[in-house]
């Protein structure tokens, strides 16, 4: 592990060798190596949770001696603990003597609060839900977010206020204040209408499970719904048990009907909902939802089934009224990417696109005319990493120097001043602070 200081980007980079070579080593391979010691396995350091705070990333420590798992902050510049935040010993529900065992943890915007998922229970590849618990560290206090059944993707409020989550086809949140839970939908109902979370076809192909989103001032909640009840329905025997049980799902097959899809915008205040107006068309995709910094602009991205044609809307959330800011068509088809930001001026965004054969960035004003194209050449931008507005510098990663390689970069807004972050040849990612500071650079030689 090395520290290498370039630009504004603190970059901690781990070496991960995946081969050994057995004409230094001649070495007899057991499969305690394989299985047991983990001999090959690549070397690296994970669990990365940038603090506020881009020096300071928090991560799960086991403790020996309690047999619990503490949460402790480490420094980015020296990889070393500075103290622990939370002792797993502490984490002990109200009348129970035994701490909680958790598989994730998120902390709140002011990191004064932390949600533990326990119990996680697998779905499909990228579903899952599990029983949640509200952690305050000033009060040293644990407690159970809802007990009418686990929850999926439990979500704290930008102002740490609420926690929103979605169970058995309905949405819900919570008011940490009181722990007064609030349902938002009543129409969820098993292989027929899906709110907060995707169906099968979006989690597969769209790759997201969580369909829901807070506004920036945490006052309103935007969420899909899935109508599957024309979705065709497979049966599938699930092993495991004794005896075999049968599970029956929706699963759409090419050309098959898929679930029509709708995004409404919860407003807490009052209690409102409001359906997003996307248009007229029933068979069609909206593969991302994201709101903008205004939080009553919501940023709509609808796909035609042949997924060849992109449109970006932007939403009112209060009146539902929208509009095609950016129009995107391909011959063949359009990726559905997570490149796209809004600028804290509020009067741009980034978006990528592959309209001049390459994938590549572009600035656009907020009514979707185009400002200027950021990076350009015979290459891929593979990764959009994040936007230092302040120093006005982007990160991404490019297939540049190889279509085999991955590198990180940094250009300016203005397309200028393009630098190469990275050196050593290889695949590069990296897990970037939230104030694109820090970075830590994984680095594979496969």
């Amino acid at each position: 592990m090395h520290i290498k200081l370039r630009s504004s980007l603190l970059a901690v980079t781990f070496l991960c060798f995946a081969f050994v070579s057995q004409a230094q080593q001649k070495k007899e391979v057991t499969l305690e190596d394989v299985y047991r010691k983990g001999t090959f396995s690549a070397k690296s350091v994970y669990g990365v949770n940038w603090m506020n705070d881009g020096r300071y990333y928090s991560s799960q420590v086991a403790d020996e001696q309690s047999g619990t798992t503490n949460i402790v902050r480490y420094d980015v510049t020296t990889g070393q603990p500075v103290n622990t935040i939370i002792e797993g010993k502490d984490l002990q529900p109200a009348g129970s003597n035994t701490p909680i065992k958790f598989s994730s943890y998120t902390f709140s915007s002011d990191e004064q609060k932390v949600l533990f998922a326990t119990e996680r229970e697998q779905i499909y590849r990228r579903s899952s839900k599990a029983d949640y618990y509200v952690y305050d560290i000033a009060s040293k206090t644990l407690t159970k977010l809802s007990n009418g059944g686990k929850q999926m993707y439990a979500t704290f409020s930008p102002d740490a206020k609420r926690v929103a989550f979605a169970r058995e086809g309905n949405m819900f949140f919570v008011d940490l204040g009181t722990m007064q839970e609030t349902q938002i939908t009543n129409t969820g109902k098993f292989n027929a209408i899906i709110n907060g979370y995707a169906d099968w076809v979006y989690e597969e192909e769209f790759s997201f499970a969580q369909g829901f989103h807070w506004s920036p001032d945490g006052s309103k909640i935007a969420f899909y719904t899935f109508d599957e009840s024309n979705v065709p329905e497979f049966n599938m025997q699930m092993w495991g048990e004794l005896y075999p049980q049968d599970y029956k799902f929706k699963y759409p097959k090419a050309g098959e009907a898929n679930s029509t899809v709708m995004v409404s915008v919860y407003n807490v205040s009052n209690g409102q909902t409001v359906k997003m107006d996307t248009g007229n068309e029933t068979d069609i995709y909206i593969p991302r939802i994201k709101w903008t910094n205004d939080s009553n602009l919501l940023s709509i991205q609808k796909m035609n089934r042949l997924q060849n044609t992109l449109e970006i809307l932007h939403a009112n959330a209060t009146t539902g009224k929208a509009s095609v800011v950016l129009k995107d068509t391909d011959k063949a088809y359009i990726d559905v990417t997570d490149d796209l930001i809004y600028l804290k001026d509020g009067k741009n965004f980034i978006h990528s696109s592959e309209r001049d054969g390459y994938n590549h960035l572009y600035l656009y004003n907020m009514n979707g005319k185009l400002v200027r194209q950021i990076t350009n050449g015979k290459w891929e931008v593979s990764n959009f990493i994040g936007f230092d507005e302040k120093a006005d510098v982007l990160y991404y990663m490019s297939t540049e120097v190889s279509p085999l390689e991955r590198h990180l970069y940094s250009i300016s807004s203005k397309g200028k001043s393009k630098k190469r972050l990275t050196t050593e040849a290889g695949t590069h990612s990296v897990n970037m602070s939230k104030d694109c500071q820090a970075g830590v650079l994984y680095n594979e030689y496969c």
